[in-house]
């Protein structure tokens, strides 16, 4: 599945029947979950991504539920990534219920 706002993007030349592509004006997460259940039937979804997406998820309260894995190999570094990115959690609380 990819969603996407771009027309020209290059996953439209390919041609796989296991290829869905979501074409959005604006990405809208939130918008882009009610297709997948509507026109797809996806009733669960696995999110396996970094901080950014992350981040819009939890702050779209999109999450149901979070399990975390912790792989094998940890990396990291000031300028690495983190579970959840973006705006500071302590300055813009998120409830998840």
């Amino acid at each position: 599945m990819v969603i996407t706002s771009n027309p020209k993007q290059l996953a439209f030349s390919v041609k796989e029947d296991n290829l869905h592509i979501i074409l959005q004006e604006q990405i809208s997460l939130k918008e882009a979950l009610e297709i997948l259940n509507k026109d797809y039937g996806c009733d669960r979804l696995t999110v396996q991504s970094a901080g950014t997406v992350d981040g819009l998820f939890l702050r779209g309260k999109l999450f149901d539920f979070v399990d975390i894995v912790v792989s094998p190999i940890l990396i990291g570094g000031k300028d690495t990534s983190a579970l959840i990115d973006g705006q500071s959690l302590k300055s813009s609380f998120v409830k998840l219920s």
